[in-house]
């Protein structure tokens, strides 16, 4: 099986059958309340209506899987993972108003070093130079002004859970840095790695947005 284009071998199969099986062990009702996602009624069955990041994605309950709203093709398998983990794990528990960085994360120790080098590095290497960039490619991407470091924005990843991105930029004594933050109730919506993972997607939504309007 393919989604998106990549070959579900190795870890990505098993996980996304995993997830199958968890999904469907829940009535879509209350993984769609706990989640805080849209259950709609189709010819075919029940489907989830998801934004991740501001794209739409659909979730059928029939097959579990995950397919872009707007081009109707299956998601890549970051998004699906993503997706379907958030349904699985979702308790609905509130927003907290709290922002904690990565490594505070239940867990963020065994993945800080993957999630420095697939969503930190790459922010650094686009942004720290261009901070102008980072405005314009944040309020492309749905982005509200965040008010912390030299440049920072809020995004709404998922229903009930937001997510900032902040640069620091640097000077004659220091470097530049940039953090991603998650609300409190991260764990309460996706499990670690997940989390590492829709940091990442956001950093290169951030880059991909910054290419469109340069």
């Amino acid at each position: 099986m393919e989604v998106g284009g990549v070959s579900l071998q190795a870890n990505y199969r098993p996980a996304l059958e995993l997830a199958q099986r968890n999904l469907r062990s829940l009535t879509p009702e209350t993984a769609a309340r706990r989640a805080g996602a849209e259950l709609i009624s189709t010819e075919e069955g029940q489907e989830f209506r998801l934004r991740i990041l501001g794209r739409e994605y659909r979730v059928p309950f029939d097959d579990c899987l995950v397919y872009d709203a707007a081009t109707a093709a299956l998601a890549g398998v970051s998004p699906t993972l993503v997706a379907l983990h958030y349904l699985i794990t979702a308790d609905g528990s509130p927003v907290r108003h709290e922002w904690v960085p990565f490594r505070m994360i239940p867990g963020g120790g065994i993945y800080v070093a993957a999630f420095r080098r697939r969503s930190i590095e790459p922010l650094l290497s686009n942004f720290a130079s261009d901070p102008a960039g980072l405005h314009r490619a944040a309020e492309a991407l749905g982005g509200a002004p965040a008010g912390m470091g030299d440049v920072s924005y809020t995004f709404d990843a998922l229903p009930r859970l937001p997510m900032a991105c902040v640069l620091w930029l640097g000077d004659d004594e220091q470097e530049a840095e940039a953090s991603i933050l998650f609300d409190a109730n991260a764990p309460s919506y996706l499990p670690t790695e997940d989390l590492a993972a829709i940091a990442g997607m956001l950093a290169f939504g951030l880059i991909r947005a910054k290419g469109a309007t340069s």
